[in-house]
């Protein structure tokens, strides 16, 4: 029986480190000696031990049951290669009717992060996916430039995560979406989100995003 990994588990490799994002529970971790071994194993496509599948199991890297046989990947996206707070867009204003829909989502996505938790919002966001057609990517590169140009003027310090879900929202009712990066780094460790759309990030500069190695994307 295939042992598929857990649900709501994602992960990536960071220095040749396994590093996990636990959506249920909106954590990261890591893990190290045989259980890192057995796991690095797994995803290199062998065969593993009872002992290795049991230790994993019992870590709550995989699924007690599975019907499919799956090696895990981590994400990927293609390597961002200009931002929108850079590019030309940079110096876009933002006018009254902006930046009162940008306030109102700025609101919401904070509301939704208390009210709803992490892993009901990365559900919903992959979810709005399969509803919404493709468009110019001058076009979302252009909204994303005035959202920016809108939040510069509330005072509310940066905050990546409902930021990003705020700038997602404004997209979505524009009639277009585009991916959060959740990213992670180890020295230092820190996490961190962005929005993107193929090679073009939207809110956060090309240097920045490039010292986290992505571990999910919705």
């Amino acid at each position: 029986m295939a042992h598929p990994l857990r649900a709501g588990l994602a992960f990536c490799f960071v220095n040749e480190r396994p590093v996990f994002l636990d959506v249920t529970r909106d954590r990261y971790f890591t893990i190290q000696g045989s259980l890192e071994a057995a796991f690095k194993e797994l995803v290199a496509g062998r065969d593993l031990s009872r002992e290795s599948i049991d230790r994993l199991l019992s870590a709550g890297i995989l699924e007690p049951e599975g019907g499919r046989p799956i090696v895990p990947s981590p994400p990927r996206i293609v390597s961002p290669g200009r931002s929108v707070i850079e590019g030309k867009f940079a110096d876009r204003r933002a006018g009254f009717a902006v930046t009162v829909k940008t306030a109102i989502c700025l609101v919401r996505s904070r509301r939704r992060l208390r009210r709803d938790g992490f892993a009901r919002i990365i559900n919903e966001l992959r979810a709005r996916k399969r509803h919404t057609g493709d468009a110019r990517h001058s076009f979302i590169e252009a909204r994303a430039a005035e959202f920016q140009a809108a939040r510069c003027l509330f005072p509310a310090p940066p905050n990546c995560l409902p930021d990003s879900l705020a700038l997602l929202d404004y997209l979505y009712n524009q009639g277009v979406v585009a991916d959060l990066v959740i990213g992670v780094r180890m020295a230092p460790y820190g996490a961190h989100c962005w929005v993107q759309t193929r090679e073009a990030l939207l809110n956060e500069a090309v240097d920045y995003a490039a010292s986290f190695t992505p571990i999910l994307t919705a």
